[in-house]
């Protein structure tokens, strides 16, 4: 069996872009829909290295804190992998008298 180019036995598409109207071709993309999948901070998820770094506590004082009901719950999101909210962090940072 002879194997053929893939350019021979499939046509390959070439995206239609106006190269002379860049301008008014990204005026017409729907920005939109794009923004509003972009996550915001409050949605970002805070690994165990960056909650200590904004809190300033140990890994044993985050647990510690959780096991007596002072700090936010984790997340579990995936197979040995935590996180922690970082609205939860920020509020609960600005509930610790200064």
């Amino acid at each position: 069996m002879r194997h053929r180019r893939l350019s021979q036995t499939y046509a390959i598409p070439t995206p239609a872009a106006p190269t002379d109207d860049l301008f008014g071709y990204a005026q017409r993309m729907p920005i939109a829909g794009a923004l509003a999948l972009a996550p915001t901070l409050d949605d970002e998820l805070w690994s165990v290295k960056i909650v200590r770094m904004k809190t300033g506590l140990s890994r044993a004082s985050v647990y510690k804190y959780m096991a007596l009901g002072l700090f936010p719950r984790q997340r579990h999101i995936g197979p040995g992998r935590i996180a922690w909210r970082a609205s939860d962090i920020r509020k609960w940072i600005e509930s610790r008298p200064e």
